[in-house]
């Protein structure tokens, strides 16, 4: 009989902020998306600066949830992982750096 995993108390907190910033990120990117589509219909002269602002502003709040979640996607798996397996994944994730692509 194959034995089931369970998850540790610190994996299931981790779960939960995961599910809780999830939820946020997609509230922020509706908002986004919603920005968005006011300014293409207001056009690139017309649009009000608030519109423009806030869209920066969501933009950049996305960008900093997505890196939370992946940080906390990395802890979630250390518990069920080999660190080294861990770290490949996360090196995987990244892009090269520059140097490494100018040494070909």
């Amino acid at each position: 009989m194959p034995q089931k995993q369970t998850m540790t108390q610190k994996q299931l907190k981790v779960k939960e902020e995961l599910d809780h910033l999830s939820e946020i990120l997609k509230a922020l990117q509706r908002r986004r998306r919603d920005r968005e589509l006011q300014l293409a219909k207001y056009g690139n002269l017309d649009v009000p600066p608030y519109i423009q602002e806030e869209i920066v502003e969501l933009t950049e709040r996305i960008r900093e949830r997505e890196q939370e979640i992946a940080q906390l996607h990395t802890q979630f798996v250390e518990g069920e992982l080999p660190l080294a397996e861990v770290e490949f994944r996360a090196l995987r994730r990244c892009p090269p750096a520059a140097s490494d692509r100018n040494a070909d």
